[in-house]
């Protein structure tokens, strides 16, 4: 999805109402790194469809969204693949994410057929310099307007960017060497979920945590049937009490949980991964955490007849892999 140059140009501003440049409605930003937006697209796809094979994003259930850096490049590559736009009134407060696209996922749309028709399916939310924002979209668009949970989108992307530092670095440099020097890709995903199993779970553990359990214990109760999975979710999942989808509180717990993890169940909902290693890696976190989930539920519908990896054996694991665990 990126790759690296060692020149850089500065696209010209044009104008127009509809369609036309991005650049008359943003401020491009020249970058050695080249992001390639129908790659992360095709990606999108990819990531969408892994959902749909685990059952995670039934009719028109869940959501996506990457954001890149509006680079010259990438306003360049907007006028291509979106040439449409249309004024477009941000849901919540993302100083973070000004000079930035974010491609998301439409309202009321089928996340399995972004592969097929990813222009259908996703548009670009471009964010100037100045905090103004457009939808851009595609002319087979299909959506009336972004995910109705693009306010916790926007704000975990927001909360991420903030604290990473890269934008201030790409502002004051106008590269991104930072890039290379922190591992950061530049991308930054966000996907929310109907994983069955972890909701199943989040339903179970609801109660529970009205009663006073502490939320580590539901991560776990996941977290002990693969020694693999420390490893790869070391922060496990955070679990979220119930909030009305869509709404301001969801989003401001959502932006907390992700802090300390990378995954947080939201009770009796799904589940929101954030990767920056792109879509597959959001998915791949979502996929870890519903395998835990599904074993779990396979004991308790065997009589918990297993007890899983004891405190020990995982410790042991952390300990050989040096892994930085807050979950154990």
């Amino acid at each position: 999805m990126t790759t690296e140059r060692t020149t850089t140009r500065t696209t010209g501003s044009t104008t127009g109402s509809t369609t036309g440049s991005t650049a008359s409605s943003t401020t491009a930003v020249a970058s050695d790194v080249t992001f390639d937006l129908r790659a992360v697209l095709a990606e999108m796809g990819q990531a969408t469809s892994r959902l749909n094979a685990i059952n995670a994003c039934e009719a028109n259930a869940g959501n996506i969204s990457v954001t890149v850096p509006t680079t010259d490049a990438v306003a360049g590559q907007l006028d291509e693949i979106f040439p449409d736009s249309e004024p477009y009134a941000l849901p919540t407060d993302v100083p973070a994410l000004r000079g930035r696209t974010v491609l998301v996922s439409g309202s009321q749309q089928r996340l399995r057929e972004i592969e097929a028709n990813p222009t259908a399916i996703v548009g670009a939310v471009v964010i100037d310099a100045a905090g103004g924002a457009v939808v851009r979209s595609a002319p087979d668009r299909a959506f009336a307007r972004p995910t109705s949970e693009s306010n916790s989108h926007l704000a975990v992307h927001n909360d991420y960017l903030a604290r990473s530092g890269q934008n201030d670095h790409l502002a004051r440099t106008g590269h991104n060497d930072h890039l290379a020097r922190t591992g950061h890709t530049g991308i930054h995903a966000v996907v929310h979920a109907h994983a069955p199993y972890t909701t199943t779970l989040s339903h179970q553990f609801a109660g529970r945590f009205e009663a006073g359990a502490d939320p580590l214990d539901f991560a776990r109760m996941i977290m002990r049937w693969e020694p693999e999975l420390v490893v790869h979710v070391p922060h496990g999942i955070g679990f979220l009490p119930y909030e009305v989808p869509g709404s301001k509180k969801l989003e401001e717990a959502s932006v907390a949980g992700l802090r300390v993890a990378s995954i947080v169940a939201w009770a009796k909902h799904g589940v929101l991964a954030r990767s920056e290693k792109g879509p597959l890696g959001a998915v791949d976190l979502i996929e870890f955490i519903e395998t835990g989930a599904r074993f779990e539920l396979d004991n308790q519908r065997l009589g918990n007849v297993a007890s899983g990896l004891t405190d020990a054996e995982i410790a042991e694991i952390i300990t050989s892999f040096g892994v930085e665990a807050s979950v154990y």
